[in-house]
This record gives C-alpha cells, structure tokens and sequence, in this order.
C-alpha cells in the first residue's frame, strides 16, 4: 500500500573530499531546529495532532546527509503540507531560486491551500517574518556556523513519486545572512479601551480580533475565556459598536534591522458596552434608561 510520504534531505557538504563526518553535537541541534519548525508550522496552520508524523531513516554516502521522512496521515492533506513547507522553505532555507520554479511551486500551494480554506497570502503572512520560524532558523545555521568543515548545505523536498518540491543551496559564507537576532519586549497597558471592528464569533486559532486602539486598527487576541465564552453564547452584541475596558499585553518584537512587529493580547476584559448595555463585573446597564439591570451576571 502506497504511503503519503515526504522526503527531506540536508545534505552538509563538507570542504575535504571522502570526509563523511561532522561535529556530533552541531548535527543534532540542527536536526532538533528543523524538527520543532515543521511540528510549529503544523500547529500554525491547525493541523489535526495526528496529521503528520516525522521518522528519521537512513543516509547515504557523500558529506553528511539529514534524511527525515514526514508521514503525512491522509492523501487528501499531502498538497497542504506540501504548500505550507514549500513556503517554509522558500523564506528561510532559499538561496536564489529559479524564479520559474518559485513561481510554479507558489500557483501549486495557492490551489492546494485552497482546498484546505487559506488564501497563498493568509499562509504567507503567517510563516514569512514569523518570530518563532526566524528563530528556530537563526539556531540551525548559528550551529551550523559552528563546523569549520562546513562548505554548504544544501536542502531538498520530494515526494514518493520522486517529485522534487524544492531545492536550494545555501554556502557557508552566506550562512550569517539566514541568522537574524531576536530581541523581544513585552508592555502590558491596564485598564485601557479597545473599540472593537471585527470580531472573532467562531473558535478558530488562525482569526484575529480587530480593533480601534489609541486611534490604530489592530489585530488582536482575547485570553479572557470569560468573555470569549459570552461572545461565543451570543451574550454580547456588535450590531451597535462594541468597546471593551482591558488589560492589553503589547509584544514588540524586532529581528535585527527589520521594523519591529506587534503582537496584542487581551489578557483580561474588565467591562463592556456594546451599545445596549455596560457590562462592569457583577452589574449590568442599561444605556438606553441607565439604570441597573436586576439579572445577575450569569444570565448576561
């Protein structure tokens, strides 16, 4: 019986001919790097936890080869995975690729993310310039960068059908331009006001909140499950403008000499008006007559 498989290959070439070893230590954290950015980008793209699985199996002779086999759980989801990584790979593992060849593995991923309800732009927004993937990046070639024997890496996907999906070499010259440091700082604002343009009605990790904050629209997520769990009982209303009063946590972060990006989260929302009524812990309003609703909080 035919498997869904995916086939990945680094492959370390080395500077001396017939030289098949390489540091220990620096094999296996580039190995743990590639590891946990292909299970993250399965949990970025909300992948069922038994989507895909990763094995590794054996490498054959010339430098030092990194074969990792992902075993991808139904037929239908093997275009998806092969989109989401083909991206992947084209932003943090790309050298100058064919324009061609990118552009025919782009038209692919778009029909395929399609299928599974991601426009080509929506995956792209989430993996390009994504904190955690330019992280996960910036450790593998920092450990690459530590064996001086070392002469390129070059990367491969292909399928079961002998398809390749991407190739690139990376030298080890370039190495440092794949290495970007994070620095990241975290403001949280108390008691601030958010008014609310779209919100989130549906369970669904992927969609943001938007909202008018200090006269910016942004997109944000709201930890308070409280709350989330009235929007999601239709207990709060955005037909007439909705502000929420809030705990806001701002997470700046800057990866080397790119403008820095922002992250906002709700941690907890203290009160609400959603243009019929001011929700403020226990009490409830009624704005129209401004005078306290008896209903206990519970039944708001």
């Amino acid at each position: 019986m035919k498997k869904n498989l995916l086939d990945f290959q680094f492959h370390y070439i080395l500077k001396t001919a017939g030289v098949h070893s390489m540091d220990a230590i620096v094999y296996n954290d580039c190995e743990k790097q590639l590891i946990a950015s292909i299970y993250y980008l399965a949990d970025l793209f909300e992948l069922d936890k038994d989507a895909i699985s990763i094995e590794v199996f054996a490498r054959g002779e010339g430098g030092v080869k990194e074969w990792l086999r992902i075993n991808v759980a139904e037929k239908v989801m093997l275009p998806v995975v092969i989109a989401i990584l083909t991206i992947w790979l084209q932003h943090y593992f790309n050298s100058d690729m064919d324009t061609s060849n990118q552009t025919k593995s782009n038209v692919e991923a778009a029909i395929a993310l399609k299928e599974a309800g991601f426009t080509f732009e929506e995956a792209e927004v989430l993996v390009k310039d994504n904190p955690k993937l330019m992280d996960f990046c910036s450790k593998y070639y920092k450990s690459a960068q530590k064996d001086t024997s070392l002469q390129e890496i070059e990367t491969l996907l292909g399928d079961d059908d002998k398809v390749v999906h991407f190739q690139s070499t990376i030298k080890a010259e370039d190495f440092d331009t794949h290495i970007v440091e994070i620095r990241k700082t975290i403001n949280v604002v108390h008691g601030t006001t958010i008014a609310v343009a779209s919100p989130v009605l549906a369970d669904v990790k992927r969609l943001k909140w938007r909202g008018v904050y200090n006269l910016n629209s942004i997109p944000f997520t709201i930890e308070d499950n409280d709350f989330i769990d009235k929007v999601h009982n239709r207990q709060v209303k955005f037909e007439f403008g909705t502000t929420i009063k809030c705990d806001l946590r701002i997470e700046e972060t800057q990866a080397g000499s790119k403008a820095p990006t922002y992250k906002y989260v709700v941690e907890k929302v203290h009160s609400w008006s959603d243009g019929v009524r001011y929700v403020d812990g226990d009490k409830s309003y009624l704005s129209a007559e401004n005078k306290v609703d008896d209903q206990p909080k519970d039944s708001i």
